[in-house]
Parts: structure tokens; C-alpha cells; sequence
């Protein structure tokens, strides 16, 4: 239990800063963090890709139960990639930002691969020498 709530700490965090981040690229666009962003191999791509596949990682692990369906434990993740979809086609309409398929392209990919790692994580786990989980004996 501990380490589901050490978490869910981590993935609030983690949306926290990928809010803070993308604020910060539309009110502030000549923060250092952002143009940190040239020195990153691959760019602003390559920042897409750990940034929101970290945070999905860490949604994936503190919000869903190894024993629940496929489509539950998902969920967290799928809910941010809709919300990092809708993100990335709002910047159409703000001034100073711009569309990327790209950088939608790259959101995408780091969620699905590191919501793989994390599910693969977690089956591993369930069946570690033990075997898999058995469910508990009804009272």
C-alpha cells in the first residue's frame, strides 16, 4: 500500500509539472527551461516522449489494480492521452503556439510504451516465483 501512494504522489507530481511546463510555454515563452529544450537530443520531440510517457507510467501504476480488466487499468492512461491530444490541438487558437503533429505523435508514443512497461511491470511481478495470483477464498 505504501508504495501505491508513493505513486500517486509521484504521478500528481508528474501532472503537475507537465501542467507547469506547458503553461509556462504559452505565458512565458522565453523561459530558460524552454530553451533548455535545445540542448535535449531529438528536441522538444524527445521531451514529448519521456515527459508524458513518465507520467503515464506513473498514473498507470498508482491508479489501477493488477486485478482489474485491461480496459480499468488503462484508463488513467487513456484519459491522458485525450487530455494531451485536446492540449495539442488547442494550440491552434493561442498566439505564440502552434500545432505539431510531432509533438502529438511523440505524446502518444510515450504513453502507450511506457503504460506497456508499466503493465508488463506489474504482470511480472504477479508472477514472480510464486506464480500467478490466486484470488481469495470467499467467507
Amino acid at each position: 500500500m505504501a508504495s501505491k501512494v508513493s505513486m500517486r504522489s509521484l504521478a500528481f507530481l508528474s501532472l503537475a509539472l507537465v501542467t507547469i511546463l506547458s503553461l509556462s510555454a504559452t505565458f512565458a515563452p522565453g523561459n530558460v527551461l524552454l530553451r533548455a529544450v535545445e540542448f535535449v537530443p531529438g528536441g522538444d520531440v524527445t521531451i514529448h516522449f519521456v515527459m508524458l510517457g513518465l507520467t503515464a507510467f506513473a498514473v498507470t501504476k498508482g491508479f489501477s489494480r493488477p486485478t482489474r480488466p485491461l480496459q480499468r487499468r488503462i484508463a488513467p492512461s487513456a484519459v491522458l492521452l485525450i487530455v494531451a491530444t485536446a492540449e495539442e490541438f488547442s494550440q491552434r487558437w493561442i498566439l505564440g503556439r502552434s500545432f505539431s503533429l510531432d509533438d502529438m505523435l511523440a505524446n502518444t508514443a510515450g504513453i502507450v510504451v511506457f503504460t506497456s512497461l508499466a503493465l508488463l511491470g506489474r504482470s511480472a511481478a504477479a508472477t514472480s516465483t510464486d506464480g500467478p495470483i490466486q484470488p481469495k477464498p470467499a467467507r
